[in-house]
């Protein structure tokens, strides 16, 4: 139904109130954590061999494939939001869902329409291109990220049984780097490295981000590792990233990475290794828990893609 001009409500700003509803959900989507997943670019760069030029038509393929899946994650983020209002209002009260600035009904279509908007994007490309194989990854991701929040259709929120949350973390961003490699040449060894790296990078991820949300967790009733166990989830979650840089090192030496970037972006795990040294004191070091899941998310497949295009210019 159309919206009136006496029925727009203006702010002292000048704002009106469809302006400020589209600013909550253009804020709902997250974008700084959208434009942050890059393994799959990463996988897409391993695939070709080469960093592609930016007007090249592998850089509009590239293009293509991360607006898919940043579609899809922005309707993600809203939709884990929509579900996790009872949990942020113990852990974060100032959510825009939380606080009523963003109706539940509004972020409900608002989600289901990014979902839908990245999976027709990614159907139209991948058959476009004739690598219709490149589109699995693409649904596994949208119905695990569904699935990781949701508890009002199926009520099987993934995110509140133990490691499956995690899991499902991790088996989603490793699909899109599945489809990011497909698009380019059919999956092979170097194809399955990155995406085991993609895999236990994320898990280790989707392990370490619900330390901050222990105490709202457990009044909500949520089951995630670190709620239950905090010790326990911390060695695993540390074996679990060290276990992606021995894959990446490993597949190094073997010739299916490119070596000196390989080498070069070890440097993110910095802070892993800051971690495994405290001890049970990085339960207590939550600054640097969340700057290593960002160093392996953000930083190392940029390290790894930069280093790349230096040594292409020399």
């Amino acid at each position: 139904m159309a919206i009136s001009n006496k029925e727009i409500k203006t702010t002292r700003k000048g704002y009106t109130d469809v302006d400020m509803l589209f600013s909550s959900i253009f804020y709902e989507t997250r974008p700084f954590f959208v434009l942050s997943i890059l393994n799959p670019i990463l996988a897409a760069v391993l695939a070709l061999g080469y960093v592609p030029d930016i007007v090249s038509l592998q850089a509009w393929f590239i293009a293509l494939g991360f607006l898919s899946y940043a579609l899809m994650e922005s309707g993600s983020n809203i939709w884990n939001n929509l579900n996790d209002i009872e949990e942020d209002a113990v852990s974060k009260p100032t959510t825009l869902q939380v606080a009523g600035r963003l109706p539940p009904s509004i972020a409900l279509k608002a989600s289901f329409t990014f979902y839908t908007l990245g999976l027709l994007l990614a159907l139209y490309f991948t058959l476009r291109i004739n690598r219709p194989w490149a589109l699995i990854g693409y649904l596994i991701y949208m119905v695990l990220s569904f699935l990781y929040s949701d508890r009002r259709y199926t009520n099987v929120r993934l995110k509140a049984r133990w490691w499956a949350g995690p899991g499902a973390i991790g088996v989603g961003f490793a699909a899109l780097s599945y489809s990011l490699y497909e698009i380019f040449k059919d999956i092979d060894i170097t194809g399955w490295g990155i995406v085991v790296i993609t895999f236990l990078t994320y898990l280790y991820m989707g392990a370490v981000k619900d330390f901050r949300d222990i105490e709202g967790d457990r009044k909500a009733g949520n089951i995630t590792p670190a709620s239950v166990n905090p010790w326990g989830t911390m060695v695993i979650s540390l074996f679990v990233a060290w276990l992606a840089l021995a894959v990446q090192l490993v597949l190094a030496f073997l010739g299916y990475f490119p070596l000196i970037p390989s080498l070069v972006s070890s440097v993110c795990w910095v802070r892993v290794a800051k971690l495994t040294l405290e001890g049970r004191r990085a339960l207590e070091d939550g600054i640097t828990m969340m700057k290593s899941f960002m160093d392996l998310k953000v930083f190392y497949p940029l390290l790894f893609i930069l280093v790349m295009w230096l040594m292409q210019l020399i």
